[in-house]
């Protein structure tokens, strides 16, 4: 678990995808005023699949690793895996996500599984992902 817990402060301390937004063609705003986490998740859309997810924001360090790793996972998927990867985040954080085995990418987050009250920091990018990708599906609807 050490080299989870190595890889989640890299991630937050080393956010990768992070920086400017310009050229993004859709951006989504998360924001958790109880504790401050404020991020903005940008997607570019090719043929129905991501071609780049960026983000920015100020939040706290499981927030930063969370959205960082999301970024990874989400580019070069479908519209429609990337809501499957947001949907199977929500059920593996969730309590009834218990025995579910997670890709290599999620394990760092792992850590925090059994923090209610940290659940959210771990969300809130994929959150605004999800509504980035819904809005990119309506339009083309």
């Amino acid at each position: 678990m050490t080299i989870y817990k190595d890889v989640l402060i890299d991630h937050s301390r080393h956010p990768r995808n992070f920086g400017n937004l310009a050229g993004m063609g859709t951006v989504h705003r998360g924001r958790n005023p109880l504790c401050g986490d404020d991020v903005e998740v940008g997607i570019n859309v090719e043929n129905e699949r991501l071609t780049s997810v960026r983000f920015r924001g100020r939040a706290c360090a499981i927030c930063m690793a969370s959205a960082s790793v999301m970024t990874g996972m989400a580019g070069g998927k479908s519209l429609a895996e990337a809501l499957d990867v947001v949907a199977f985040v929500h059920r593996w954080m969730s309590a009834d996500g218990g025995q579910m085995q997670a890709p290599e990418p999620l394990e760092p987050l792992s850590s925090v599984r059994g923090l209610p009250s940290r659940r959210s920091c771990v969300l809130l990018a994929w959150d605004a992902l999800a509504d980035a990708v819904n809005e990119c599906s309506d339009a083309r609807a």
